[in-house]
């Protein structure tokens, strides 16, 4: 099984989109992390991952990888394999839209 992710909010901010979407993360964390593709931008300019702290999880933007990572509270990333399906990480992207 893989992530899921939903849109929350896509708007315009001057001549950059924003796109926020929600990442439900499942049941078997990929090494690398999650592959997001947020829609309408072409590029991604910055991204602002947001994570409940009671997950003790830490999530960050890959931006070369476009990937979700998440790590541990040690700093290391999380294992191959590992059940998160409780984490559920908020991402702010801003960027050129597709359109």
């Amino acid at each position: 099984m893989a992530a899921t992710s939903a849109s929350v909010s896509n708007h315009v901010p001057g001549d950059l989109r924003e796109v926020i979407v929600d990442v439900t993360c499942d049941t078997s964390y990929p090494t690398g992390g999650y592959a997001v593709a947020p829609a309408n931008l072409s590029s991604i300019v910055f991204a602002d991952v947001q994570i409940p702290p009671a997950t003790g999880h830490i999530a960050a933007w890959d931006y070369s990888a476009s990937k979700l990572k998440l790590f541990t509270a040690q700093g290391t990333e999380v294992t191959n394999a590992t059940n998160v399906s409780t984490v559920v990480c908020r991402i702010a992207f801003l960027g050129r839209g597709t359109s």
